[in-house]
């Protein structure tokens, strides 16, 4: 019967593993990298979002109304116009808007405060953005909300 040498593969063994770490270091740090972009993106979009909003408090001397909370930039609230938060195939979108394109976001827009929402259907005092951030980069990752005052 043969007998199989295992030390001449020993080299061959230990290749192979430091290509697995190195591998799953590079992966690692991919993935953070790639959630720093995510943030980045993030965080321009927000603010991108806010000036929109601060244009139209120019204009109206309040924040759009928002009785309920709406993800900023979906189908129904795709442009800021003097009618607040509407499809940007609506008539006062295209007539005037204060940004045509929001962001398609996961970023919800409350009024009043960080926790309730504006009960006026006309005018709110104050706005918040909620957003999630998934790494230290700008603020504390988790959830933040962007009022007329700064972050939260």
């Amino acid at each position: 019967m043969a007998r199989i040498h295992i030390k001449p593969f020993l080299p061959h063994i230990a290749l192979a593993l430091v290509a697995i770490f190195l591998l799953g270091g590079l992966f690692v740090l991919v993935k953070s990298e790639q959630a720093k972009t995510r943030d980045t993106l993030r965080m321009q979009d927000v603010l991108t979002i806010r000036s929109a909003l601060r244009l139209y408090y120019i204009n109206h001397a309040s924040y759009p109304a928002s009785p309920e909370p709406i993800q900023v930039g979906d189908t129904d609230h795709s442009c800021l116009s003097d009618s607040g938060f509407v499809a940007q195939s609506a008539d006062s979108c295209v007539k005037r808007s204060y940004q045509r394109t929001l962001p398609a976001s996961t970023y919800i827009a409350l009024a009043d405060n960080a926790t309730d929402q504006c009960t006026s259907h006309t005018a709110c005092p104050n706005f918040a953005l909620q957003f999630d951030l998934e790494t230290d980069l700008f603020a504390a990752k988790g959830k933040h909300f962007l009022t007329p005052q700064g972050l939260r």
